[in-house]
């Protein structure tokens, strides 16, 4: 069963984009923890970097709608993260 993804990462906050190597798939984002509430649907392509889907929040903390990477075809995508230097 798949799961989405949301909100503030459990460990540590990050900025984080995602980048197609190989194959095709979908960075996508949902209103709520439910498949059907799908609102955008990012094709990703060799080459394809998605913009970052984090919102700042009012305390400067990253916080990000829920979301999923799907793959069309057989695939190797990349995440990016980057953390803050304290």
């Amino acid at each position: 069963m798949n799961k989405l993804l949301k909100s503030y990462h459990a460990v540590r906050e990050f900025l984080e984009f995602h980048t197609q190597i190989y194959g095709t798939g979908r960075m996508q984002k949902f209103h709520a923890n439910d498949f059907n509430t799908l609102y955008e649907d990012v094709l990703m392509s060799p080459g394809d970097t998605h913009i970052p889907f984090a919102s700042v929040d009012e305390e400067g903390r990253f916080f990000y709608p829920w979301h999923q990477y799907y793959a069309d075809t057989d695939c190797i995508w990349m995440a990016n993260e980057f953390h803050p230097i304290s």
